[in-house]
């Protein structure tokens, strides 16, 4: 929710229509909807979109290492 607390700040704007009308819980409660429908009707179909969101997952950690040390911060241990 990195998304959020930026946006929260106005450090980002919301450009999802989805959200900026229902809010979060709509969007995953969808989300959540039509992974499940996809699962049920083609469960291969879901390699895809789980290699996809493990890609953006790492390139926010990246991201987010790369800022923490440019600020000369360190991650808790």
């Amino acid at each position: 929710m990195i998304s959020h607390a930026a946006i929260g700040t106005g450090n980002a704007a919301e450009l999802n229509p989805l959200v900026s009308i229902f809010g979060y819980p709509v969007k995953i409660a969808v989300v959540a909807v039509c992974s499940w429908l996809l699962y049920r009707k083609r469960p291969q179909a879901l390699v895809w979109p789980v290699l996809a969101f493990l890609a953006l997952t790492a390139y926010h950690v990246i991201g987010l290492i790369v800022i923490l040390g440019r600020l000369n911060w360190s991650v808790p241990d």
